[in-house]
């Protein structure tokens, strides 16, 4: 049995609380759209930055290492991998 132990976990997702429109919320709703855009884009950045290190982790494995190393290496690869599944399309 592979029990795997990793350092990320996924926030509970809550529902939004329901709030009746105002005369000023145009520009609520703009900041609220600005402010997803910008966690959307910082969250795509994170994934690309993941599979970057997943694939470098994975050229140091074809070019050879200590048996130590090879484990950390492995298990660095499990963990990018288990955030990308949790957290990337």
């Amino acid at each position: 049995m592979d029990v795997r132990t990793t350092k990320w976990v996924a926030s509970p997702k809550r529902p939004l609380p329901d709030r009746r429109r105002s005369s000023g919320s145009r520009s609520n709703d703009q900041a609220a759209l600005a402010r997803v855009a910008d966690a959307e884009r910082k969250q795509k950045q994170a994934c690309w930055k993941a599979n970057q290190r997943i694939e470098r982790i994975e050229a140091e494995l074809r070019r050879g290492y200590k048996p130590a190393r090879g484990e950390r290496l492995r298990q660095q690869r499990r963990e990018q991998e288990d955030y990308l599944r949790e957290f990337c399309r």
